[in-house]
């Protein structure tokens, strides 16, 4: 289990280059913001799919049914987290937490965020997307 953590923290860090690498690059070359930001993000997300998938869960599995269903799975999830990540701050920020912690407005509701959502994309990839299917034996039939 904690390889497993260090080897999603690892995954984690390897995405997040990717994003910014991708970001910077397109934006470098004249991309609109938008553009670039949304192409970075799907990118980084095909990558931490295959990161985590062969890296972080072990899945090994390449039939192209199980891995077009993990991949939706994934980017399903994706999806809802990019949405709380979107949209948490701002409640969050309703609630009174708003304060500063670097100067930046919204930092401290931000970084919440940013915990709840690799939380969230860890045990989405745990119970979900790579679920390990439990082996039946022929003792137990």
């Amino acid at each position: 289990m904690k390889k497993e953590l260090l080897f999603y923290v690892i995954a984690g860090g390897m995405t997040t280059i990717v994003n910014w690498v991708v970001y910077s690059v397109l934006t470098l070359l004249g991309i609109d913001i938008m553009i670039a930001n949304a192409t970075a993000w799907l990118l980084a997300a095909v990558f931490s799919f295959f990161a985590n998938k062969f890296f972080v869960f072990k899945s090994k599995s390449t039939q192209g049914k199980i891995l077009f269903i993990e991949f939706l799975k994934f980017m399903s999830s994706r999806a809802v987290t990019g949405l709380i990540e979107i949209f948490l701050p701002s409640v969050i920020m309703g609630i009174g937490l708003n304060q500063s912690i670097t100067g930046v407005p919204g930092d401290l509701a931000k970084a919440l965020t940013s915990i709840i959502v690799i939380i969230l994309n860890y045990v989405f990839n745990k119970l979900i997307v790579f679920k390990k299917k439990e082996e039946v034996s022929n003792d137990s039939i």
